[in-house]
């Protein structure tokens, strides 16, 4: 069984946060059309967002709250959304849409398993916040594909 703080975990959501970003970012520079590359901009400000507000929580929270060891977290599950991203080839609007909401979905998984399991109430207020910001970036996305369709 593998055993990560809190600190380690917030790190690994915030590395494949930039995975994500480096991604849309390259589907952005090959989307020919307007509403996609809008789309993925707007994937790419969210994910931004997330890790610049990781990285100052890192930087500012209690060490008692970052040093919350979790067993087995299931953060490499993140690896699944690293992969839909790679692999979904972009020609469309819900093409789009369809990898950010699966990308989302992955993340809220990990984020709703790492909630049910904190022990401490910190560590699991932390959680809920982050699967709240992804459920409000895949509301945002579904509603600007159908804005745009």
């Amino acid at each position: 069984m593998s055993y990560l703080q809190m600190n380690e975990i917030l790190q690994s959501i915030q590395n494949h946060c930039r995975q994500l970003r480096q991604r849309y970012a390259q589907h952005y520079e090959e989307a020919k059309d307007d509403s996609v590359r809008c789309c993925l901009q707007r994937a790419i400000e969210h994910e931004d967002a997330v890790i610049k507000n990781l990285a100052l929580y890192r930087k500012s929270a209690p060490r008692h709250i970052l040093n919350v060891w979790f067993q087995s977290p299931g953060v490499r599950q993140l690896r699944e959304a690293t992969r839909i991203a790679e692999e979904t080839v972009v020609q469309t609007l819900d093409d789009v849409v369809q990898m950010v909401v699966l990308c989302n979905n992955v993340v809220v998984a990990v984020c709703r398993g790492l909630g049910i399991h904190a022990l401490s109430r910190d560590a699991k207020a932390v959680f809920e916040h982050l699967l709240e910001v992804r459920q409000q970036s895949r509301r945002d996305q579904i509603w600007q594909a159908c804005r745009s369709a």
